[in-house]
């Protein structure tokens, strides 16, 4: 009798943790809305333009160690003079020490000069020298400011933006009933190689020109494009 009472004890115990493990059936949750994606690439160019050129100024100096701390305030007192205008900042700085026991310095600035001031750096620089300091051009490169491309790139958004509303705007015309907004946008420039090389050839031309002529250089510019991959979207209502 205690045998059969164990039985069946063991029996219902096996049943219910079978009913316990099984799986339950999946609820329905009802009708949702399903996302509605239109992807559309858009894109936009602007001129670049700058009035200024980058310029970097030499200075090399052979003179006893003892003035070497007046020499930096100096050169840039004296590039501050031959372009009042232009922020100058040192950008290099060697120091060797010939057989005489004299310094060798050699100091490197730069600026973006405006065209008033190139038209005369050269001469100024040949006038400022003197025995034991001499102040040469080492180049002129005649290229938008990263402010000027950064600019360009500003307008150029809001370009595209103004692109991408109104394409939003005709597709609730056609689309009545969707409200569309912007999904994702991803950026990108466009490839910009041809204009450096551009770039490259005009501040060769233009150098040999300053140094023979001492004449105004023309402004450069060059096109920007920027390109918008775009997503827009819009939720359907399922119908139940």
């Amino acid at each position: 009798m205690i045998f059969f009472r164990l039985m069946l004890l063991c029996f219902l115990f096996l049943c219910v943790n079978c009913f316990a493990a099984s799986p339950q059936p999946v609820q329905p949750i009802g009708p949702y809305p399903r996302l509605n994606k239109i992807q559309f690439v858009v894109s936009a160019d602007k001129w670049v333009s700058t009035k200024t050129a980058k310029v970097i100024m030499a200075a090399d100096a052979n003179l006893q160690q003892e003035v070497l701390e007046s020499l930096q305030p100096e050169v840039l007192g004296t590039l501050t003079k031959m372009a009042p205008d232009a922020q100058w900042r040192i950008t290099g700085y060697q120091r060797n020490q010939d057989p005489s026991g004299l310094e060798k310095v050699h100091i490197s600035a730069e600026a973006r000069l405006e065209e008033k001031s190139l038209a005369v750096i050269r001469k100024l620089a040949k006038e400022k020298s003197q025995p034991g300091l001499k102040y040469t051009i080492e180049s002129i490169q005649y290229k938008p400011s990263k402010i000027d491309i950064e600019q360009v790139r500003d307008d150029l958004r809001k370009i595209i933006y103004a692109k991408i509303q109104q394409e939003i705007v005709s597709l609730s015309h056609i689309y009545q009933g969707q409200n569309f907004y912007v999904h994702r946008i991803d950026f990108a420039d466009g490839d910009i190689a041809p204009m450096k090389m551009r770039y490259q050839k005009m501040v060769q031309a233009n150098t040999m020109n300053l140094a023979a002529q001492e004449v105004s250089p023309l402004r450069v510019s060059d096109q920007l494009q920027m390109t918008a991959s775009v997503t827009l979207a819009s939720t359907i209502d399922v119908v139940k």
